[in-house]
């Protein structure tokens, strides 16, 4: 604790060589942060950056850190910021994620009901005309940008995002019908047994 407080000090005291050494320190901690805080969802690239600006945002505010503490809180905080800055700038949009709502894999019977849900979604994308299919692939599953898939495609921005949108919604709504369906069924088969 005392070289994490000594190394708290010369930072904010802006000493030559107490950002090196801080980076060298604290780097995979950094990552693992930026990494959990986005669940996975940066590129390598995007992560990269992230936790260069994590440390960049550190030194240009030494001036909040106390002495009296460690800076792998505060270094933290910065951290997955950053990443959650990152990924609102990276995916204006809605995320899939956003509509489905999938299991923590815990255990296997977890891990194989996730695994159903996805094969079902990869199902139902697979049944969109083949435009909006092209574009829920390359921006969901290749994670490409909205415009790198409007220039690849020949197509406006403005085009993949109203296809994005108008897919997400009639894939909600298959989802929503198909569960409803499901209960409706359950419930059916329940009054059918009593």
């Amino acid at each position: 604790m005392m070289n994490e407080l000594a190394l708290t000090n010369k930072l904010i005291r802006q000493k030559r060589g107490a950002l090196e050494k801080v980076m060298a320190q604290y780097t995979p901690y950094v990552t693992t942060v930026v990494f959990n805080a986005c669940g996975g969802a940066l590129t390598a690239e995007d992560m990269e950056e992230v936790v260069s600006d994590t440390f960049l945002l550190l030194w240009q505010n030494t001036h909040r850190l106390r002495p009296d503490r460690s800076v792998k809180p505060y270094l933290a905080a910065i951290a997955r910021n950053a990443a959650k800055n990152k990924q609102r700038g990276l995916r204006p949009d809605l995320c899939l994620s956003d509509t489905l709502s999938l299991p923590d894999a815990c255990n296997i019977e977890e891990q194989v009901a996730e695994q159903e849900q996805m094969d079902y979604v990869r199902q139902k994308i697979s049944g969109l005309p083949d435009l909006d299919r092209d574009i829920m692939i390359r921006y969901y599953y290749e994670e490409q940008k909205v415009r790198e898939i409007a220039q690849a495609l020949g197509i406006s921005v403005s085009s993949v995002k109203i296809r994005l949108y108008r897919s997400r919604n009639a894939l909600k709504a298959a989802l929503q019908s198909d569960a409803a369906n499901q209960t409706e069924g359950v419930t059916a088969d329940e009054s059918a047994e009593t």
